[in-house]
């Protein structure tokens, strides 16, 4: 025997039956099922004269026959019972007692045809009113097992019903049953049968309404036998007011036909039908109105005419329950509302939770005729407080917070804790300005500190705004809109950040940049541009800065500020470097060996442990001289990793390649960390040269960077030259190397070639630059070409 099939649990016999795995026991269930069907299709054949019989034999079979073609489902019903896939114990014992109730029922009519005889009542009908108390345990274990608050509204729906229809069917049939029997007694039994049959099919359907009203195959089944049992008591009621009896070969088809049913229920399945619950619900809610109705005209009918008091105490009970009915709808609907105010309320805050503020976004942006702002904020410095003093303190903190924004905002805005330290605000405005207004009014909530378990607290927020219907048509779109808007406030540390879609990366748009830039970088199509640098002592040019393009197919040419960001969020960040290192390279050894170029590079190339392997193997194969080719490394990128940083530094200084500091002076650099670093030089952001001529602050601060480089050994290079003057200043503030639309613009590979070919032999002096005319440059023209060629 293989070891798995020792492991393997054995099956107990009952589980044969409940999943069915063993072709035979199916086989023997079908072929009962087949049977009990054909038998009691003989039975009903037999009965109805088909084929025709004569003699004692046509008279005496259907007795027999029919009672046991009533019990034969039964059997179905007893093999369910012990040994039918429910786990429960009651689901046994429900179809236990349903096969009692059937062989009851059966034995009934056999006391009928052999005992009552012609008695229009008899021991055959206390069997039979015996019958439903085991079908109707039967049916309440199998419907009524859940402990759902909303049956009891559904049970009083049916005992107002059978209550109701009780109270008709007395009105109708009472006095005219009792004018032909004479007794009170048959009337009381046949008008028993058909509410008690009312009665069952309600209790199935009440244990359908924590299910909307979604029946299986099996209780579908079970109340189709339950109504075949309803229309043929009522029929009968009807004959025995008319005094018919002896016409009722189609009735006993019919509680032929409720027997079977019941016995093939037990083993049909059990998932619940495709019916669409609104409708079902619609269709039962008006089920208890339409017998109110009912009951209320029986009593309505009573005034004015001779109604027995039967039907009138029915009537009175039903409309009793209604107005209990009533009452407990109204305490439903009310603890229905608590329970949806509480539902909507975030529980720390007492704010409006994620739930109410969607809902409440949604019916603004239904009624709203104008704008709308909708904001994202997030807590700064939250999870330093939470991780210090603990989650208590966190959640104080958060309540101290809801309370200042829920003041500021009063009840104009809605205000909404999404979750965590995250919060939403909705609010009309006229423009984009009355946005900003509020969410600076929100944000000043927050200077002031907070004082959490005896420790003072400070926490700042970064806001995203979103304008409706600017930025966004749906809720979905507005709110996502937002939530951009706030972590570019996050990631910029702006405090207040409005939607801009050139930020957004998650657009249709830009999924497309994404599969082209893809492909550009697969293809080759990106391009180099190279801005000419000069250098300030002797007018000489003496490199380029490689800045990339990309030709797109259909959008032209396009910047790096363009796609950068989308490279950035894609991870393709260092194949962009090594194509545009690879172009730089080879451009300048093919053409300019003698010129230096550089590259930038970002903090994703500083931890790309391969890279100083790339740039060995390029100026191998393009015999290019490391000592002339400049990395630019922004303060940033140092900042992200300042160890491998470091590393990836020293392991390219040592190889020859000359290091810069990029946008020197607006990011994180400190003076000890250019003596920790190999740097060569530093190039002095653009925002402080463009600012020399309107602030002599920014020429004092550049004159303190040349002072402070030359102390150090670096060299200064100035980008950002836009005219004369400037480029005078920073001769004068000694700056070495100058780069900027006055000296020219960023050139494709050609042009840059022909500017080279255009300077004076020997090399452009620094006199001669000086005396450039301002009137020669013209940036939004042309690049300005010095006069003059390089020996």
């Amino acid at each position: 025997m293989e070891i798995t099939s020792q492991l393997e649990p054995r099956r107990r016999r009952s589980d044969w039956f409940a999943t069915g795995t063993r072709s035979d026991v199916r086989t023997w269930l079908r072929g009962l099922a087949v049977a009990i069907v054909a038998l009691a299709v003989v039975e009903v054949a037999i009965r109805h004269g088909v084929p025709a019989r004569s003699g004692a034999a046509a008279a005496d079979s259907p007795g027999w026959l029919h009672s046991a073609a009533m019990g034969a489902p039964a059997i179905l019903l007893f093999v369910r019972a012990a040994h039918g896939s429910g786990r429960a114990a009651a689901s046994r014992l429900a179809w236990f007692a349903l096969a009692i109730g059937v062989l009851i029922r059966a034995g009934a009519t056999l006391l009928e045809h052999h005992v009552d005889g012609a008695e229009v009542i008899g021991v055959s009908d206390l069997a039979m009113m015996s019958s439903y108390v085991a079908l109707a345990i039967g049916v309440a274990m199998l419907t009524q097992r859940h402990g759902h608050e909303g049956l009891r509204s559904v049970r009083l729906d049916g005992m107002i019903t059978v209550l109701s229809l009780g109270a008709a069917g007395s009105a109708l049939w009472f006095d005219a049953i009792l004018e032909v029997s004479g007794d009170p007694l048959v009337v009381l039994v046949a008008l028993a049968y058909p509410l008690f049959d009312v009665a069952l099919l309600v209790l199935v359907l009440s244990g359908l309404a924590p299910h909307r009203y979604r029946p299986t195959v099996s209780l579908s089944l079970l109340s189709l036998g339950v109504v075949g049992l309803t229309v043929a008591d009522s029929i009968h009621l009807q004959n025995v007011a008319v005094g018919a009896l002896g016409s009722e070969l189609w009735l006993q088809d019919a509680w032929l036909i409720g027997s079977v049913l019941f016995g093939i229920a037990s083993w049909a399945p059990t998932e619940p039908l495709a019916v669409r619950p609104d409708e079902a619900n619609a269709g039962i809610s008006a089920v208890p109105i339409v017998f109110a109705l009912l009951a209320i005209a029986v009593l309505g009918v009573g005034i004015d005419n001779d109604v027995n008091v039967f039907a009138s105490l029915l009537a009175l009970a039903a409309v009793s329950l209604v107005i209990l009915r009533t009452a407990l709808t109204v305490h439903e609907l009310r603890h229905t509302n608590e329970i949806s105010i509480l539902a909507r309320t975030d529980e720390l805050t007492s704010l409006t939770n994620r739930r109410g503020f969607l809902e409440g976004l949604d019916r603004l942006l239904d009624v709203s005729p104008g704008r709308l702002a909708v904001m994202v904020l997030d807590l700064d410095g939250f999870k330093d407080v939470n991780d210090s003093l603990g989650h208590h303190a966190g959640d104080t903190l958060l309540q101290l917070v809801a309370d200042r924004f829920r003041a500021c905002v009063g009840t104009a805005s809605l205000l909404a804790r999404l979750g965590g330290d995250e919060f939403g605000v909705v609010s009309v405005v006229n423009d984009q300005s009355m946005a900003l207004a509020l969410a600076g009014a929100l944000r000043n909530t927050l200077d002031e500190p907070f004082v959490v378990e005896g420790v003072t607290v400070r926490v700042g927020a970064s806001f995203g705004v979103a304008l409706y219907p600017s930025h966004g048509k749906t809720r979905s779109a507005v709110l996502r809109c937002a939530d951009v808007a706030m972590y570019d406030a996050k990631r910029s540390q702006a405090g207040i950040a409005v939607y801009r879609p050139t930020i957004d990366f998650n657009t249709r748009d830009h999924l497309q940049l994404l599969t082209d830039f893809r492909r550009a970088i697969d293809e080759q199509h990106l391009t180099l541009h190279y801005q000419p640098k000069v250098n300030l002592h002797d007018g000489l040019i003496i490199g380029s800065e490689a800045l990339v393009r990309w030709q797109h197919p259909t959008r032209g040419l396009l910047f790096p500020d363009v796609f950068v960001p989308v490279a950035e969020r894609a991870g393709m960040i260092p194949a962009l470097t090594r194509t545009v290192l690879a172009q730089a390279i080879s451009y300048h050894a093919e053409r300019f060996p003698d010129l230096s170029v550089s590259v930038n590079i970002s903090h994703r190339d500083l931890v790309d442990d391969g890279l100083p392997v790339y740039i060995g193997d390029l100026l191998d194969i393009y015999r290019f001289s490391a000592a002339q080719l400049t990395l630019e490394i922004t303060e940033t990128a140092l900042a992200n990793d300042p160890f491998r940083a470091a590393r990836a530094i020293t392991n390219l200084r040592s190889a020859g390649i000359k290091i810069s500091i990029d946008d020197f002076g607006v990011g994180y650099s400190s003076m000890a960390r250019l003596l920790e670093l190999p740097v060569d030089e530093v190039k002095i952001d653009k925002s402080f040269v463009i600012a020399m001529q309107q602030d002599r602050r920014a020429v004092a601060i550049i004159k303190s960077t040349v002072e402070l480089a030359k102390a150090l050994d670096l060299h200064v290079v100035a980008e950002g030259i836009e005219n004369l003057e400037v480029f005078k200043e920073i001769a004068r503030a000694g700056v070495h190397v100058a780069q900027g639309y006055f000296v020219s613009r960023a050139l494709t590979g050609d042009d840059f070639a022909n500017f080279l070919g255009s300077c004076l032999p020997g090399g452009a002096t620094a006199a001669d630059t000086l005396q450039m005319s301002a009137a020669n440059y013209a940036p939004e023209t042309k690049p300005y070409l010095p006069q003059g060629r390089v020996g």
